[in-house]
């Protein structure tokens, strides 16, 4: 930390990355009752000096007594004093909130040192007399109530305001560090800086030539309506950069982090993306030997791979795994590719992309169909990954190193001719195996390889062939120590399965009912199961399915990634996201000799020791064979 002593008091500067010559600088303006750790989320991006600074009254800065100090113009002066002591030249402004105040009133005193302003959830001032007339007035009856109740009282008050209503659905951990740094600030600089850094006393720059000066973007989260709206505002008369995240409130930075960054990130490194062609191929995949279920048995596996190329010409490659027939979940392939092609392609089309998480938001009017978003999000992530010269594992931030797989076994016609496969993959080193089961090849068939291999890790798939009546035939489950029975009951059940798992020792596992995040908290908070199937597809992509990790790490919840017969496009994907640390058991990610007699990609993923890696090159890592199956363009 830096003290740095200006005219209007001392300011502390924190770096919040370790400094490095000639990179760029991005200086983060907390809001009221924050401090520079309200950006402690960037810590991990070191690619930039990022500064955190402590703003008057507020953290490790001067408690001063002196008003004037508190003026948004004397602040400002303050700051050009701490940037030129600090020897910074173009810097990259983000404020947040009050802090946002700050910013614009900086930079339209001191345009030439902005490179880039951003403002997440800032007024830009009020235009009417008596609205700043009201504004002081409110200010001043909320300063004498902290004065008079103290900080403690005063911030359980602020933090139920509607403003922050959204901020329900964080986790306690984050809720709490937020709320102990504010309650630990002092209340005399609390009131001074409510007083006299009002927006009641702030310029009104949407009247000023600030945003035609210096490059702006405005973020804000959908849920906040206000400031939704002063953005839109700002976009329609200033052609200001604007970004809304969806389903996020007043303090985007804390409720999304991940999807900040990368907005700042875009902006900063010129990465932003727009789309200029979408098409893809349709293979028809031929299986080594047949795949049956309780649904049925393939012998073949249709699959399309979407590619998505930017204006620039690269391409980022997706996979559709939707099956022809609508018995695992609803979605058929016909479906999603004319929903594809009418729907979602509209939905991207034209649009400056920041992130691609934006690609989820973007697609929300479209309900449902989570294999066909799959197919055009996960593309996008391949992309983003690729124009910033980076794997998917680093893009993401994962490390990538070898994992223990597991292989998924379909329902063969006896217990001799299973338990020879078996057999034959334990001596390949898969050290977790899935068995399909069905009514009448379940109890012998598992009992057979239970006797051969009783420390094998040993799952089964139900794929919902039984119903709450064969619980006598369930709890027989319990004596063969397995690691879990797979949707037993129906594929949308949630209450049943709960029933079920209190009369049963051997856990539960949910999948085909698992669409999104929210289905995730339902099945744990009622207790249905006790670990969760993750398909990428199956949840809409992996802006869903890395949301649903975290909550699984958060909730200390059991977690594994299953597989959908994917070609080597989706079996890449799958292997960079297993490296997640939330994940507790091996997943279904079978090496690439396992299902198809060709796939559609050059390289090939082998077992070694019952352990694979993903590939490290850029983007997910594969390169498409060249292929004259028909060709579909979307866009």
């Amino acid at each position: 930390m830096l003290t740095i002593k200006t005219k209007f008091g001392s300011y502390a500067c924190h770096y919040l990355t370790k400094p490095k010559k000639n990179a760029k600088t991005l200086v983060c303006l907390h809001g009221f009752m924050g401090t520079h750790a309200t950006f402690d989320f960037l810590k991990e991006h070191s690619q930039w000096n990022i500064i955190g600074i402590d703003l008057m009254g507020h953290g490790e800065s001067e408690l001063s007594n002196n008003s004037v100090d508190y003026v948004l113009t004397n602040m400002s002066e303050a700051l050009e004093e701490v940037f030129i002591k600090m020897a910074l030249t173009d810097i990259y402004l983000l404020g947040y909130s009050f802090g946002g105040r700050l910013a614009q009133t900086y930079a339209y005193h001191y345009p030439n040192r902005v490179k880039h302003l951003f403002l997440e959830s800032a007024g830009t001032g009020l235009k009417e007399e008596e609205e700043k007339t009201l504004r002081k007035e409110s200010d001043q009856k909320l300063a004498q109530k902290l004065k008079h109740e103290g900080m403690v009282s005063f911030v359980e008050m602020w933090q139920n305001l509607p403003l922050f209503a959204s901020q329900k659905l964080i986790s306690d951990k984050k809720i709490m560090a937020e709320v102990t740094c504010k309650k630990q600030q002092n209340s005399e600089t609390m009131a001074l800086s409510l007083v006299h850094g009002s927006v009641a006393h702030q310029l009104n720059f949407l009247e000023t030539d600030l945003f035609n000066t210096v490059p702006t973007t405005f973020i804000a989260g959908s849920l906040d309506e206000k400031y939704t709206q002063i953005g839109q505002t700002l976009t329609d008369l200033k052609q200001v950069n604007l970004v809304i995240i969806k389903n996020v409130g007043h303090c985007a930075h804390l409720e999304a982090p991940e999807y900040f960054f990368d907005i700042l990130h875009a902006m900063i490194e010129g990465k932003t993306i727009q789309i200029q062609n979408i098409e893809a191929y349709e293979h028809d995949l031929e299986l080594v030997t047949p795949f049956k279920t309780s649904y049925g048995e393939l012998t073949r596996k249709k699959t399309d791979i979407f590619v998505v190329t930017s204006t620039g010409g690269i391409q980022g490659y997706g996979e559709l795994l939707s099956f022809e027939t609508p018995d695992y979940i609803e979605e058929t392939l016909s479906n999603d590719r004319h929903l594809i092609k009418t729907d979602l392609v509209p939905l991207i089309a034209g649009q400056v992309l920041y992130s691609p998480r934006q690609v989820r938001d973007l697609f929300s009017p479209v309900k449902g169909n989570q294999m066909a978003k799959s197919a055009i999000e996960t593309a996008i992530w391949d992309l983003f990954a690729k124009v910033n010269e980076l794997s998917l594992s680093e893009y993401i931030g994962l490390i990538n190193e070898e994992i223990t797989v597991g292989v998924s076994l379909g329902i063969q016609k006896d217990e001799e001719t299973l338990l020879n496969i078996v057999t034959d993959y334990v001596n390949q080193g898969y050290s977790r195996i899935k068995l399909k089961i069905s009514k009448g090849k379940d109890l012998s068939y598992i009992k057979k390889i239970r006797e051969v291999y009783p420390d094998l890790t040993i799952m089964v798939d139900a794929n919902s062939g039984y119903h709450l009546s064969d619980i006598d035939l369930l709890k027989q489950l319990d004596n063969y120590r397995l690691a879990m029975i797979e949707q037993p009951l129906g594929a949308s059940d949630f209450y049943e399965h709960s029933l079920l798992q209190k009369e049963i020792n051997t856990p539960i596992c949910l999948d085909e009912n698992i669409r999104s995040l929210n289905d995730v908290k339902l099945a744990h908070s009622i207790r249905s199961c006790q670990s969760i199937n993750l398909k990428i597809p199956r949840v809409g992509g992996l802006t869903e399915a890395l949301e649903i990790l975290e909550y699984a790490k958060d909730n200390q919840l059991s977690i594994w990634l299953g597989g959908m017969l994917e070609s080597g496009v989706g079996r890449s994907l799958n292997l960079i996201l297993a490296n997640h640390s939330a994940f507790t058991l091996p997943g279904d990610l079978s090496a690439s000799d396992r299902y198809y007699v060709e796939d559609v990609i050059t390289q090939s993923f082998s077992l070694n020791n019952g352990k694979m890696k993903a590939s490290n090159e850029v983007g997910i890592g594969v390169c498409l064979k060249e292929t004259r199956v028909k060709k579909k363009k979307y866009l």
